[in-house]
């Protein structure tokens, strides 16, 4: 809630104020609670169903609009002749709950309450339905924006589906003879609370990094609290039953047993995730390493051109990305000295009046990221090729010596925050190349004055 709170706040129109309203239906509280302080007067039980029907139909009627608008808050044109099906959905969703609510009157409305359900079911996969045809006609970000909504939906809305029909049919019971325990049923609505995350980063965010992260990291971190949870709970129970046969002291069980086992337990913790890291990072050390030998070449750099490509072209070429350019300080002023995908911009210095955004990673110094809207110099495409990262090339002896800029990946995903500290790490490299390229031409330059000077003094 306090998320869909924060969208209202930075975001209000339709899609954050649809997308409100099925959070608001979602997680009304503890339902049961309502009734059993209302069940003493029946007009306030009647007043808390036709509150409870109207949610339930402005919920799906809300999540329908926003998957017609989002991200632009406004429906492509191909479907902007649907937008009226959302409230008359509404609508009828609505009459249906509160029309199945007549049995507290002795009237049946089992078939009322099964097409209210269906036509629940049926909304959720009509919005996957429109996320998925309407991001083929979406720019690059914001088709990794939409990604992370179907995901999202997929994941919530499937979650949900699954305890709704758990906890409020018997439809599992009759069909494969199966009656979930109730604290699963709970896990599956939490899930549903994805949905929530997912859109609120999708909305917040004009720029956003792979979904393919959080859902990796998700299932690291639930598969390894799995491993990890319950052998702690048979272990608990293993020593409890040593502890009633054997007659130790309490202290033992104490400070010693459990201290040894909380230990080996840590161990198996970090062994599992240094497992896991490495076979679904594969790619992202393999990148690192590639990294680490053009920091090394930049070491030897023969001149300062080519520390300029091996600091732009490398990190475009392994990680995808849609543009960069090196801009090195001369005389106390950046200028532009190689660039990919700059061709068009007719920038080549960087100024604090309008570069501020980008310089301020020299004055951190730290990678600095860029929003989407900072950049507004011409010649640079602001859904794909203008900068998202400013990395600072700073060295110990000549401090400031360059900034670079990269774009975000050629698919429109954002630089993520493993990748900006590869990127800074090469930085470092780069700057120490510099400084010692500056030290061998300050040297050859001292070689040749004090040969012109012992020619000179020969002369005279």
């Amino acid at each position: 809630m306090l998320l869909c709170k924060r969208l209202l706040q930075e975001y209000p129109g339709k899609i954050t104020w649809g997308f409100f309203l099925y959070a608001i239906w979602f997680n009304p509280g503890q339902t049961y609670a309502y009734y059993a302080l209302l069940q003493q007067w029946p007009v306030a039980i009647l007043a808390q169903e036709i509150a409870e029907a109207l949610a339930h139909g402005a919920g799906f009627a809300g999540l329908l609009i926003f998957a017609l608008r989002f991200p632009t808050d406004a429906p492509s044109p191909p479907w902007a002749r649907f937008e009226w099906i959302a409230p008359v959905l509404g609508i009828v969703i609505a009459v249906l709950w509160l029309a199945s609510f007549a049995n507290a009157f002795g009237s049946p409305t089992e078939t009322l309450t099964s097409t209210a359900f269906l036509l629940g079911y049926a909304v959720d996969a009509a919005v996957l339905v429109i996320l998925l045809q309407r991001r083929r006609a979406l720019p690059a970000q914001d088709q990794q924006r939409m990604l992370w909504v179907i995901w999202g939906c997929g994941i919530g809305l499937s979650a949900f589906i699954f305890a709704e029909i758990a906890q409020s049919t018997s439809l599992l019971q009759h069909t494969l003879a199966v009656s979930p325990p109730t604290a699963l049923i709970g896990l599956l609505y939490l899930l549903n609370g994805v949905l929530a995350y997912f859109v609120s980063v999708a909305v917040l965010h004009r720029r956003v990094i792979s979904v393919a992260i959080p859902l990796r990291y998700g299932t690291i971190l639930t598969v390894l609290t799995l491993a990890v949870g319950i052998p702690i709970v048979n272990l608990h129970e293993l020593l409890s039953h040593y502890q009633a046969s054997f007659q130790i002291p309490e202290w033992i069980w104490l400070l010693v047993v459990a201290p040894i086992a909380l230990v080996l337990l840590q161990r198996l913790h970090e062994i599992g995730v240094h497992m896991v890291d490495r076979v679904l990072n594969r790619r992202f050390h393999a990148i690192r390493t590639q990294l680490k030998d053009a920091g090394a070449a930049m070491l030897n750099g023969r001149s300062f051109d080519e520390i300029d490509r091996l600091l732009v072209n490398t990190p475009l070429e392994l990680l995808n990305l849609s543009s960069g350019a090196v801009f090195r300080q001369k005389d106390h002023i950046f200028r532009r000295e190689h660039c990919v995908g700059w061709d068009a911009s007719p920038l080549h210095e960087l100024r604090r009046e309008e570069d501020g955004a980008a310089l301020r990673s020299i004055d951190t110094p730290a990678a600095v990221r860029l929003p989407r809207d900072a950049w507004n110099r011409p010649g640079l495409d602001v859904e794909l090729l203008a900068p998202c990262l400013a990395v600072p090339v700073c060295g110990t002896a000549l401090g400031a010596v360059a900034i670079v800029l990269f774009g975000p990946h050629e698919n429109g995903n954002d630089l993520d925050q493993d990748e900006c500290e590869m990127l800074s790490e090469l930085a470092t490299c780069a700057a120490a190349g510099y400084e010692r390229l500056a030290v061998v031409l300050l040297n050859n330059e001292v070689t040749e004055l004090r040969a012109s000077l012992a020619a000179l003094k020969a002369a005279t």
